[in-house]
């Protein structure tokens, strides 16, 4: 990280005292990569004790996970025997309001899978392996502040994302109509309400929010 970047990230005292009580989760098989997360992590003000490396075995990722509830996980788009999916669907139930949590996906060889493709309204962003030592401190330093200084209608969208993630199907549905007014989260929105209308069965009204995610 470029000395002046870490000091002004540094000279943020609410925020870095904030991330040094985060609990983190870093899953990939590589040692390497792993441990160049923690140093980028621990840039970001976490403290390295608060974070735990595993290598992708999925039956250890969700013991770990119910005994230390990462608030924090950088994960590999591909486990032992299966893909982040379930890793991600754990992280939710622990933290369905997701302004209280990140989630980050690792993809191998320079390229998105479709898996991650689909998933894109509930990932907080995902890095091409290789990556550059900035760009993995940029992507965590983007998190970490829209985390703690949402921009407008942030906040809102992630109450109404927080009662789709719980069930509230209904409650989620008037949250997010009431916010595709604001330009920068309306694709998303109807991204989400259009969700909503293929689990109600109508596939042709999801069909005409999905149209107007991407107009």
């Amino acid at each position: 990280m470029p000395k002046d970047l870490f000091k002004l990230l540094r000279a943020s005292n609410e925020l870095f005292n904030l991330n040094r009580k985060l609990k983190g989760m870093v899953i990939h098989p590589n040692k390497t990569i792993r441990a160049t997360i923690v140093q980028a992590l621990s840039n970001m003000g976490m403290s390295a004790n608060n974070i735990t490396l595993l290598s992708g075995n999925i039956e250890e990722i969700r013991n770990t996970m119910a005994t230390i509830g990462p608030t924090v996980i950088v994960c590999n788009e591909f486990l032992d025997d299966t893909d982040f999916k379930e890793v991600l669907e754990l992280h939710e139930k622990l933290f369905p309001y997701r302004l209280e949590a990140s989630f980050i996906v690792l993809s191998e060889d320079g390229s998105i899978s479709g898996a991650t493709t689909q998933l894109e309204y509930f990932i907080d962003g995902y890095l091409s392996v290789p990556f550059t030592t900035q760009t993995l401190n940029n992507t965590l330093m983007e998190q970490f502040e829209l985390k703690n200084k949402p921009a407008q209608g942030v906040v809102e969208f992630n109450r109404a994302r927080e009662q789709f993630l719980l069930g509230k199907i209904i409650a989620a549905e008037k949250l997010f109509s009431e916010i595709t007014y604001i330009e920068s989260i309306a694709a998303t929105c109807f991204a989400f309400l259009g969700l909503i209308e293929e689990m109600k069965g109508k596939k042709d009204k999801a069909l005409e929010f999905f149209k107007k995610g991407v107009e």
